[in-house]
């Protein structure tokens, strides 16, 4: 049995990155927007700087040790900020 990981919002806490530096609330449902802004809008509010600085998530540990992949969906322009991401 192999156990994959999805990155974004499981292995990285995006969520809690903007929740502390924005004071945007944890969403509650797949598809949200506060102060009418997404996610790809607040990361680019946020000129992508939460791709590389946000902190690794409650189960970066156990994902780390178990997981076999980590999969991610998510735009071309992201991909540079999430290597680096990853390499730190």
């Amino acid at each position: 049995m192999k156990l994959i990981a999805d990155l974004d919002g499981v292995v990285r806490n995006l969520n809690g990155y903007l929740s502390l530096k924005y004071d945007v609330p944890m969403p509650e449902t797949w598809t949200w927007s506060f102060l009418g802004k997404n996610i790809f809008d607040w990361v680019k509010h946020d000129n992508f700087d939460i791709l590389t600085e946000s902190p690794p998530s409650e189960y970066y540990s156990v994902i780390k040790k178990y997981a076999a992949e980590i999969w991610t969906s998510q735009p071309d322009n992201w991909r540079p900020h999430t290597i680096q991401w990853c390499e730190m």
